[in-house]
């Protein structure tokens, strides 16, 4: 099998969710994990990894276009979908975890990055280790206290491709909290 190339991470941003700055309203949300919402973060982290090949795309093109054009798109969809920016945490004085959102706090983890990895490698149908697209998947910065539940990373390989990958759900593991 051949080894992941290199991974060359060109930015790291938040991407909230889009908002009316000049309210200047602060929105705050609180809500429970259903049952089996607590059962499934006690599994690993999962991640999805999608390919889109740009024939007629160059570098500036894609970080100039393409990468504005995500996060501009990514900001809209959260509004709708505000549990998925929440982070779940677990405070002190509660029994069970949360989900929290803050309209001015949370947002999810963008990153962008490229590699000259082959695109026929990683796209094809062949048999692949799991352990060669480990380097494309984003991270999930998780504290003591603290896991956000979505991570994006859109990287250009030959710039031929944009891939988009996303971890979800995050988990606080039992060496974190020994509640769960």
């Amino acid at each position: 099998m051949a080894s992941p190339k290199s991974v060359n991470i060109l930015d790291i941003c938040m991407v909230g969710a889009a908002h009316d700055s000049k309210s200047g309203t602060e929105t705050t949300l609180e809500f429970s994990p259903t049952f089996f919402e607590l059962e499934y973060f006690r599994l690993p982290t999962s991640s999805c990894l999608f390919f889109f090949k740009l024939t007629d795309s160059n570098p500036s093109f894609f970080h100039s276009v393409i990468i504005p054009k995500l996060k501009q798109s990514l900001s809209h969809t959260l509004l709708r979908f505000l549990p998925i920016v929440s982070c779940l945490t677990w405070p002190p004085h509660s029994s069970r975890p949360i989900f929290a959102y803050n309209s001015k706090n949370d947002a999810v983890s963008f990153t962008v990055a490229e590699s000259d990895d082959d695109f026929d490698r990683l796209a094809g149908n062949g048999i692949r280790e799991a352990a060669d697209s480990h380097p494309y998947s984003p991270q999930l910065l998780a504290t003591e206290t603290k896991a956000p539940l979505l991570a994006l990373q859109s990287m250009g390989l030959y710039m031929q491709i944009y891939c988009r990958k996303r971890r979800s759900p995050a988990s606080i593991s039992r060496r974190h909290h020994p509640k769960f």
